[in-house]
């Protein structure tokens, strides 16, 4: 949790950055530009140090839209909305957690969907050089309408195994908003006539997630951590 503290701490110093040049620069006057995106990564928790779970990543996807504008040659704003789904695996082995008669093992996951926004800034170094990138920060904000878990539960009886799969509503066990920084770099394409930006950025949760195990006093917080490949079309 010590490596997460400094990562998030790092991340909101280079927003407050962002954030003092965004506003000494609001009397230019520049462009406006909006168009779909969308988006996929994989999306993984960060929290317990337990030896007994496994906090994998899963498919990350979404679509939405964005409005950008220009505030001068070197900088943008740009507002983002849509709907993103994300999720983890919850790896569990051992005997602490087979709660069922015959069970040996148990593999479980979680999706979650929500609407997300984000507030971010782009910044281009003025510099000729080919393939500059685009610098990507900011916040983001979640509200996380829906999320379901699924259980695999391994068997076994009179030397048989077989398997039983089940699902559940957890959405109350996760927080209902979210926020989150953002940090990346992307290229601006002309494909097919369009611009086209393609950016990869990394999502670190400010506020936790869930707590884990569920129902437990032993719960440590968890936290969201997603990389994410974007691609924004301007119309």
């Amino acid at each position: 949790m010590k490596a997460y503290k400094q990562t998030k701490s790092v991340i909101i110093c280079l927003l407050l950055v962002l954030g003092f040049y965004s506003v000494k620069a609001q009397d230019d006057v520049g462009d406006m530009s909006y168009g779909p995106q969308v988006k996929l990564g994989i999306n993984s928790w960060i929290g317990p140090e337990s030896p007994t779970v496994d906090l994998d990543g899963v498919f990350t996807y979404g679509a939405g839209g964005f409005f950008k504008y220009k505030v001068i040659d070197i900088l943008s704003v740009r507002a983002e909305l849509g709907y993103l789904s994300y999720g983890a695996k919850n790896l569990e082995e051992g005997a602490s957690i087979v709660t069922l008669p015959n069970q040996i093992s148990q593999n479980s996951s979680v999706r979650a969907h929500s609407i997300e926004g984000a507030l971010l800034a782009e910044v281009t170094l003025p510099f000729d050089i080919p393939f500059l990138p685009t610098i990507i920060a900011g916040p983001s904000l979640n509200y996380n309408f829906y999320a379901q878990a699924s259980n695999e539960y391994l068997m076994a009886r009179e030397g048989q195994s077989y398997v039983i799969n089940t699902t559940s509503n957890v959405t109350d066990k996760y927080v209902l908003m979210e926020t989150a920084a953002n940090i990346g770099i992307g290229y601006s394409l002309d494909i097919a006539g369009y611009n086209t930006m393609i950016d990869a950025r990394y999502r670190l949760g400010i506020t936790p997630i869930t707590s884990y195990p569920f129902r437990s006093p032993y719960a440590e917080e968890v936290y969201r951590s997603s990389v994410l490949l974007t691609i924004s079309v301007t119309l």
